[in-house]
Protein backbone atom coordinates (compact mmCIF):
# COMPACT_ATOMS: atom_id res chain seq x y z
CA UNK A 1 0.00 0.00 0.00
CA UNK A 2 2.78 2.41 0.89
CA UNK A 3 4.64 1.48 -2.29
CA UNK A 4 1.66 2.54 -4.41
CA UNK A 5 1.70 5.97 -2.81
CA UNK A 6 5.44 6.37 -3.37
CA UNK A 7 5.22 5.05 -6.92
CA UNK A 8 2.54 7.62 -7.68
CA UNK A 9 4.69 10.45 -6.34
CA UNK A 10 7.74 9.07 -8.16
CA UNK A 11 5.92 8.94 -11.49
CA UNK A 12 4.49 12.42 -10.95
CA UNK A 13 7.96 13.92 -10.54
CA UNK A 14 9.94 11.87 -13.06
CA UNK A 15 7.34 10.74 -15.58
CA UNK A 16 6.84 7.23 -16.90
CA UNK A 17 9.84 6.44 -19.02
CA UNK A 18 11.97 3.32 -19.06
CA UNK A 19 14.52 4.57 -16.52
CA UNK A 20 11.99 5.72 -13.94
CA UNK A 21 10.09 2.43 -14.17
CA UNK A 22 13.33 0.48 -13.64
CA UNK A 23 14.23 2.60 -10.61
CA UNK A 24 10.77 2.07 -9.12
CA UNK A 25 11.03 -1.70 -9.63
CA UNK A 26 14.48 -1.83 -8.05
CA UNK A 27 13.24 0.10 -5.02
CA UNK A 28 10.26 -2.23 -4.72
CA UNK A 29 12.52 -5.30 -4.89
CA UNK A 30 14.76 -3.88 -2.17
CA UNK A 31 11.77 -3.63 0.16
CA UNK A 32 11.01 -7.33 -0.39
CA UNK A 33 14.66 -8.26 0.07
CA UNK A 34 15.00 -6.39 3.37
CA UNK A 35 11.76 -7.89 4.67
CA UNK A 36 12.95 -11.43 3.88
CA UNK A 37 16.40 -10.85 5.39
CA UNK A 38 14.82 -9.61 8.62
CA UNK A 39 12.50 -12.62 8.69
CA UNK A 40 15.51 -14.89 8.31
CA UNK A 41 17.35 -13.15 11.12
CA UNK A 42 14.32 -13.54 13.38
CA UNK A 43 14.42 -17.28 12.71
CA UNK A 44 17.86 -17.75 14.27
CA UNK A 45 17.80 -19.81 17.45
CA UNK A 46 18.31 -17.55 20.49
CA UNK A 47 20.76 -20.06 21.94
CA UNK A 48 22.96 -19.63 18.87
CA UNK A 49 22.96 -15.86 19.30
CA UNK A 50 23.76 -16.21 22.99
CA UNK A 51 26.66 -18.55 22.18
CA UNK A 52 28.02 -16.06 19.66
CA UNK A 53 27.83 -13.26 22.23
CA UNK A 54 29.49 -15.52 24.78
CA UNK A 55 32.37 -16.09 22.36
CA UNK A 56 32.89 -12.32 22.27
CA UNK A 57 31.41 -11.53 18.85
CA UNK A 58 30.05 -8.07 18.24
CA UNK A 59 26.92 -7.49 16.15
CA UNK A 60 28.88 -7.23 12.88
CA UNK A 61 30.55 -10.56 13.41
CA UNK A 62 27.27 -12.17 14.40
CA UNK A 63 25.55 -10.81 11.29
CA UNK A 64 28.39 -11.96 9.02
CA UNK A 65 29.11 -15.40 10.48
CA UNK A 66 25.66 -16.55 11.54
Amino acid sequence: MIFCYHATLFSAFFGLNRNSVMVALVIYCQVILVRNVLAGLDGIDPATLEAAKGMGMDWRQIAWRI
